[in-house]
This record gives structure tokens, sequence and C-alpha cells, in this order.
């Protein structure tokens, strides 16, 4: 089974529907493995079908919002607000 992320979404252009995350105790035991692929932190990704209307993401960017929205009382999200540093994940590999 394959279940598409956020990402595999956007660059299928909506092809391919990201699947909401559910998880549902059960009475039996089971066994699953996951594996998960990503781009690199500093990626920018665009779909696979150029379309000029859709910008390319930063992948570095959508991850850490992600991590925001889903940990907002961490230290490390209010830190990244505090600090303004959401808006330089963009450049650092241009400063590597």
């Amino acid at each position: 089974m394959v279940f598409p992320g956020d990402f595999l979404q956007f660059l299928t252009g909506g092809h391919l529907l990201s699947t909401p995350h559910k998880v549902r105790l059960n009475t039996r035991e089971r066994f699953a493995m996951a594996d998960f692929h990503e781009p690199t932190f500093d990626a920018w990704v665009e779909p696979l079908k150029a379309d000029a209307a859709v910008a390319p993401i930063h992948y570095g960017t959508h991850f850490t919002n992600m991590f925001m929205r889903c940990y907002p009382k961490r230290i490390t999200t209010r830190r990244i607000d505090e600090k303004g540093l959401l808006g330089k994940l963009p450049t650092l590999s241009e400063v590597a």
C-alpha cells in the first residue's frame, strides 16, 4: 500500500491525494512497517507537469511550517517565531 502525503499530492498536481492521518486502536495484535521518503531539506520542489500558476515549494520551509502547526507550544517553535527564522530557511543552501 502507498499512502500519498502532501508532497506527492503537490508533485502530481492533485492527481494523487494526500491521505488523512487516522489511527484507530485495534483489539488484535498487528504489525506494520512504515517507510518514509522525502526530499533534502534545502530542495525546491515543483509539480511534475510544469504549471506557471504554481510556484515551487521550499521543502525545509514546508516541513518547518508543518512542525510548527503540530507543536505550537514547543520551545523550538517559539524560538523560530521570535527570531523570524522561518524566512531564512530558503537562503541557507546559498550560504553553505
